[in-house]
């Protein structure tokens, strides 16, 4: 603009000089590596969230999430993990008539797509996810990051009688009997119930209370 030149003839004339110029277009803009290696308390954690609250898409490269207005700081954290040189957006959806604040934060890359689906954070993942194999990740240590980022996700915390809290986790069958296998003396088969509010899908959760509530609270997020 400065020179009045045109663009093309600008850029003819650089590349007989052996200089490129920088397409922000198709510049890369967050890290879609970062799933290659699940090998920080990090990134198990944020795998785990995916697992609970992402959105794989099954029709073209887009990974995302969408959480209530509320949960921006988390997301924005995802941003950051991400190094995500883009914004989270904020926008209003209607639910039974009543407006509620949304934010969503959403990539498109084949390779990250791809990465996380290898990960077992498949498309369609709600009634079928399965708990992920072990070996993906570097130590054992870290599926313990993983299931903290699942229950952020999909679990609620709740405040009983007593002086100690309750977890509860949605998932399906598949999925849950992992946790349960993670935290064999907490959790017992019997641990399990359907989710009477899709009494026909493979939608179950898990509870815990009283001081194995308490037990499981310190592993999860004691130091994290």
């Amino acid at each position: 603009k400065e020179m009045g030149i045109d663009y093309s003839n600008m850029h003819v004339w650089l590349r007989k000089l052996n200089i490129n110029l920088l397409n922000y277009h198709n510049e890369l803009k967050f890290d879609n590596t970062v799933f290659d290696k699940i090998d920080s308390e990090e990134k198990a954690y944020w795998l785990g969230f995916l697992y609970a609250d992402g959105y794989v898409s099954s029709y073209n490269n887009t990974v995302a999430l969408d959480l209530m207005g509320d949960d921006i700081l988390h997301l924005n954290k995802f941003k950051e993990f991400l190094n995500l040189k883009r914004e989270v957006k904020i926008s209003n959806s209607t639910c039974n008539g009543k407006i509620f604040p949304r934010c969503r934060l959403a990539v498109t890359n084949k390779h990250f797509h791809d990465t996380l689906i290898s990960k077992g954070c498949i498309p369609n993942k709600s009634l079928v996810l399965q708990f992920p194999d072990k070996s993906i990740f570097s130590s054992s240590d870290l599926i313990i990051h993983f299931i903290r980022g699942y229950i952020d996700g999909d679990g609620s915390v709740t405040l009983g009688y007593t002086k100690y809290s309750m977890f509860s986790i949605i998932g399906t069958k598949e999925f849950l009997s992992g946790i349960i296998d993670s935290f064999p003396t907490l959790f017992t088969l019997s641990s399990y119930h359907k989710d009477k509010r899709h009494p026909d899908s493979n939608t179950y959760f898990i509870s815990i209370g009283g001081k194995k509530s308490a037990k499981l609270g310190d592993i999860l997020y004691k130091n994290a």
